[in-house]
Protein backbone atom coordinates (compact mmCIF):
# COMPACT_ATOMS: atom_id res chain seq x y z
CA UNK A 1 0.00 0.00 0.00
CA UNK A 2 1.29 3.44 -0.84
CA UNK A 3 1.96 5.78 2.07
CA UNK A 4 -0.48 8.68 2.13
CA UNK A 5 1.49 11.87 2.68
CA UNK A 6 -1.28 13.52 4.70
CA UNK A 7 -1.09 10.69 7.23
CA UNK A 8 2.45 11.68 8.18
CA UNK A 9 2.41 15.42 8.68
CA UNK A 10 5.32 16.49 10.82
CA UNK A 11 7.64 13.77 9.52
CA UNK A 12 10.79 15.08 7.87
CA UNK A 13 13.92 13.36 6.63
CA UNK A 14 17.35 14.97 6.74
CA UNK A 15 20.56 13.73 5.21
CA UNK A 16 23.07 13.78 8.07
CA UNK A 17 26.25 13.57 6.05
CA UNK A 18 28.64 15.32 3.72
CA UNK A 19 26.64 14.79 0.53
CA UNK A 20 23.96 17.20 -0.55
CA UNK A 21 20.52 15.77 -1.11
CA UNK A 22 20.49 16.59 -4.80
CA UNK A 23 23.56 14.37 -5.24
CA UNK A 24 21.77 11.34 -3.81
CA UNK A 25 19.21 9.72 -6.15
CA UNK A 26 15.82 9.44 -4.43
CA UNK A 27 13.08 7.14 -5.59
CA UNK A 28 9.35 7.82 -5.49
CA UNK A 29 9.13 5.56 -2.45
CA UNK A 30 11.75 7.55 -0.54
CA UNK A 31 10.31 10.92 -1.55
CA UNK A 32 6.78 10.05 -0.41
CA UNK A 33 7.98 9.42 3.14
CA UNK A 34 8.16 13.16 3.77
CA UNK A 35 5.63 15.97 3.89
CA UNK A 36 5.45 19.23 1.99
CA UNK A 37 8.59 20.71 3.54
CA UNK A 38 10.70 17.69 2.62
CA UNK A 39 12.91 19.36 0.03
CA UNK A 40 13.71 22.39 2.17
CA UNK A 41 14.76 20.18 5.07
CA UNK A 42 16.22 17.26 3.14
CA UNK A 43 18.51 19.52 1.12
CA UNK A 44 20.40 20.44 4.27
CA UNK A 45 23.34 18.20 5.07
CA UNK A 46 25.84 18.21 7.96
CA UNK A 47 28.28 20.38 6.00
CA UNK A 48 25.55 22.74 4.81
CA UNK A 49 24.07 23.55 8.21
CA UNK A 50 27.50 24.27 9.67
CA UNK A 51 28.77 26.27 6.72
CA UNK A 52 27.35 29.80 6.45
CA UNK A 53 28.98 30.29 3.06
CA UNK A 54 26.78 27.53 1.65
CA UNK A 55 23.49 28.24 3.42
CA UNK A 56 23.21 32.02 3.61
CA UNK A 57 24.55 35.01 1.77
CA UNK A 58 27.44 35.72 4.13
CA UNK A 59 30.71 37.56 3.73
CA UNK A 60 33.57 35.33 2.50
CA UNK A 61 35.37 33.63 5.37
CA UNK A 62 39.01 34.30 6.08
CA UNK A 63 41.56 31.47 5.96
CA UNK A 64 41.61 31.23 9.78
CA UNK A 65 37.81 31.20 9.92
CA UNK A 66 37.66 28.42 7.33
CA UNK A 67 40.22 26.40 9.30
CA UNK A 68 38.20 26.82 12.48
CA UNK A 69 35.00 25.90 10.67
CA UNK A 70 36.60 22.75 9.24
CA UNK A 71 37.51 21.61 12.76
CA UNK A 72 33.96 22.25 13.92
CA UNK A 73 32.54 20.24 11.02
CA UNK A 74 34.85 17.32 11.74
CA UNK A 75 33.73 17.19 15.37
CA UNK A 76 30.04 17.77 14.62
CA UNK A 77 27.64 15.11 15.84
CA UNK A 78 24.04 14.46 14.88
CA UNK A 79 22.74 16.44 17.87
CA UNK A 80 24.68 19.45 16.56
CA UNK A 81 22.87 19.15 13.24
CA UNK A 82 19.52 18.99 15.02
CA UNK A 83 20.43 22.04 17.09
CA UNK A 84 21.38 24.00 13.99
CA UNK A 85 18.17 23.02 12.21
CA UNK A 86 16.08 24.00 15.24
CA UNK A 87 17.83 27.38 15.31
CA UNK A 88 17.55 28.18 11.62
CA UNK A 89 14.59 26.44 9.98
CA UNK A 90 11.83 28.31 11.88
CA UNK A 91 13.32 31.56 10.58
CA UNK A 92 12.78 30.21 7.07
CA UNK A 93 9.14 29.47 7.80
CA UNK A 94 9.70 25.73 8.32
CA UNK A 95 8.13 24.24 11.42
CA UNK A 96 9.96 21.58 13.42
CA UNK A 97 8.54 18.09 12.84
CA UNK A 98 7.39 15.69 15.51
CA UNK A 99 9.49 12.90 14.00
CA UNK A 100 12.85 12.88 12.21
CA UNK A 101 13.89 10.12 9.82
CA UNK A 102 17.67 10.03 9.64
CA UNK A 103 18.61 8.83 6.16
CA UNK A 104 22.39 8.41 6.09
CA UNK A 105 24.03 8.84 2.67
CA UNK A 106 26.71 6.42 3.92
CA UNK A 107 24.08 3.68 4.44
CA UNK A 108 22.33 3.75 1.07
CA UNK A 109 20.65 0.31 1.18
CA UNK A 110 17.36 0.62 3.04
CA UNK A 111 13.78 -0.58 2.99
CA UNK A 112 10.83 1.79 2.68
CA UNK A 113 8.72 -0.85 4.40
CA UNK A 114 10.87 -0.66 7.54
CA UNK A 115 10.82 3.14 7.62
CA UNK A 116 7.03 3.10 7.38
CA UNK A 117 6.90 0.56 10.21
CA UNK A 118 9.20 2.71 12.36
CA UNK A 119 7.07 5.83 11.89
CA UNK A 120 3.88 3.85 12.60
CA UNK A 121 5.41 2.41 15.79
CA UNK A 122 6.26 5.88 17.17
CA UNK A 123 2.82 7.21 16.32
CA UNK A 124 1.09 4.22 17.92
CA UNK A 125 3.11 4.08 21.16
CA UNK A 126 3.76 7.36 23.03
CA UNK A 127 5.97 5.45 25.49
CA UNK A 128 8.40 4.49 22.75
CA UNK A 129 11.43 6.78 22.59
CA UNK A 130 12.72 5.96 19.12
CA UNK A 131 13.22 3.25 16.51
CA UNK A 132 16.44 1.95 15.03
CA UNK A 133 16.56 -0.14 11.88
CA UNK A 134 19.40 -2.55 12.52
CA UNK A 135 21.13 -5.52 10.92
CA UNK A 136 22.66 -8.59 12.52
CA UNK A 137 26.38 -8.37 13.25
CA UNK A 138 29.14 -10.69 14.44
CA UNK A 139 29.32 -10.98 18.24
CA UNK A 140 32.61 -12.90 18.32
CA UNK A 141 34.83 -9.90 17.71
CA UNK A 142 38.45 -9.62 18.78
CA UNK A 143 40.66 -6.60 19.47
CA UNK A 144 44.41 -6.09 19.41
CA UNK A 145 45.64 -5.62 22.98
CA UNK A 146 48.43 -3.31 24.16
CA UNK A 147 51.00 -6.06 23.55
CA UNK A 148 49.93 -6.43 19.92
CA UNK A 149 48.07 -9.73 20.31
CA UNK A 150 44.48 -10.66 19.51
CA UNK A 151 42.10 -11.15 22.39
CA UNK A 152 38.30 -11.62 22.53
CA UNK A 153 36.28 -8.48 22.98
CA UNK A 154 33.44 -10.27 24.77
CA UNK A 155 33.95 -11.45 28.37
CA UNK A 156 31.70 -14.37 27.44
CA UNK A 157 34.50 -15.96 25.45
CA UNK A 158 35.74 -19.11 27.21
CA UNK A 159 39.52 -18.58 27.76
CA UNK A 160 39.97 -22.35 27.56
CA UNK A 161 38.77 -22.48 23.95
CA UNK A 162 40.22 -21.12 20.70
CA UNK A 163 36.97 -21.36 18.71
CA UNK A 164 33.39 -20.84 19.86
CA UNK A 165 30.15 -21.20 17.92
CA UNK A 166 28.06 -18.18 16.98
CA UNK A 167 25.01 -19.58 18.79
CA UNK A 168 26.94 -19.57 22.07
CA UNK A 169 26.72 -15.77 22.12
CA UNK A 170 23.71 -13.45 22.26
CA UNK A 171 22.72 -11.98 18.92
CA UNK A 172 24.41 -8.66 18.19
CA UNK A 173 23.23 -5.89 15.88
CA UNK A 174 24.69 -2.89 14.04
CA UNK A 175 22.70 0.06 15.42
CA UNK A 176 23.57 2.84 12.98
CA UNK A 177 21.78 1.84 9.75
CA UNK A 178 18.82 4.22 10.09
CA UNK A 179 17.25 6.14 12.98
CA UNK A 180 13.70 7.41 13.46
CA UNK A 181 13.43 9.75 16.43
CA UNK A 182 11.24 12.26 18.22
CA UNK A 183 12.11 15.94 18.06
CA UNK A 184 10.77 16.47 21.58
CA UNK A 185 13.17 13.90 23.00
CA UNK A 186 16.14 15.71 21.47
CA UNK A 187 14.96 18.94 23.15
CA UNK A 188 14.66 17.10 26.46
CA UNK A 189 17.85 14.99 26.39
CA UNK A 190 20.27 16.50 23.89
CA UNK A 191 22.95 14.02 22.85
CA UNK A 192 20.93 11.16 24.39
CA UNK A 193 18.12 11.94 21.93
CA UNK A 194 17.41 8.28 21.05
CA UNK A 195 16.36 7.59 24.64
CA UNK A 196 16.42 4.18 26.34
CA UNK A 197 13.22 2.62 24.98
CA UNK A 198 14.50 2.01 21.46
CA UNK A 199 12.51 -0.39 19.30
CA UNK A 200 14.68 -2.43 16.92
CA UNK A 201 13.50 -3.35 13.44
CA UNK A 202 15.82 -6.05 12.14
CA UNK A 203 16.58 -5.88 8.43
CA UNK A 204 18.71 -7.92 6.04
CA UNK A 205 22.45 -7.75 6.73
CA UNK A 206 23.01 -6.02 3.38
CA UNK A 207 21.47 -2.86 4.92
CA UNK A 208 24.44 -2.73 7.29
CA UNK A 209 26.76 -1.72 4.44
CA UNK A 210 28.47 1.45 5.65
CA UNK A 211 30.47 3.63 3.26
CA UNK A 212 33.67 4.67 5.05
CA UNK A 213 36.11 4.86 2.15
CA UNK A 214 36.44 4.68 -1.62
CA UNK A 215 36.42 0.87 -1.63
CA UNK A 216 33.09 0.85 0.22
CA UNK A 217 31.71 3.36 -2.26
CA UNK A 218 32.73 1.17 -5.20
CA UNK A 219 31.17 -1.87 -3.51
CA UNK A 220 27.89 -0.02 -2.99
CA UNK A 221 27.97 1.14 -6.60
CA UNK A 222 28.55 -2.40 -7.82
CA UNK A 223 25.60 -3.72 -5.80
CA UNK A 224 23.31 -0.98 -7.06
CA UNK A 225 24.40 -1.60 -10.66
CA UNK A 226 23.72 -5.36 -10.68
CA UNK A 227 21.22 -6.26 -13.43
CA UNK A 228 19.16 -8.29 -13.10
CA UNK A 229 19.07 -7.75 -9.36
CA UNK A 230 18.90 -10.73 -7.01
CA UNK A 231 15.48 -10.99 -5.40
CA UNK A 232 16.81 -10.37 -1.87
CA UNK A 233 18.40 -7.08 -2.99
CA UNK A 234 15.40 -5.50 -4.71
CA UNK A 235 13.65 -4.08 -1.60
CA UNK A 236 16.77 -2.12 -0.60
CA UNK A 237 17.64 -0.32 -3.84
CA UNK A 238 15.40 2.47 -5.12
CA UNK A 239 16.01 3.73 -8.62
CA UNK A 240 15.61 7.48 -9.20
CA UNK A 241 12.04 8.48 -10.04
Amino acid sequence: ARLKRESYRGVVDVLFGGEKAEDVPRSKDETRLTNGVKRKAADISRDDVLNPEETVKAKPLSKSQKKKLAKQQKKAMEEDVLADLASNLPGLGIEMPDIWVRLKPTSPLRSVRSVEAAIAALEADPGLDSVRIVSEAEARLHVVNKDGYLEPLSPQWDPGRSVMRRDEFPRAYKPFNLDVLRHALWIERGSAYMGRRIKPIVEHRITGLDIDDEDDLELAGALISIKPRPQFLKPYIHDPA
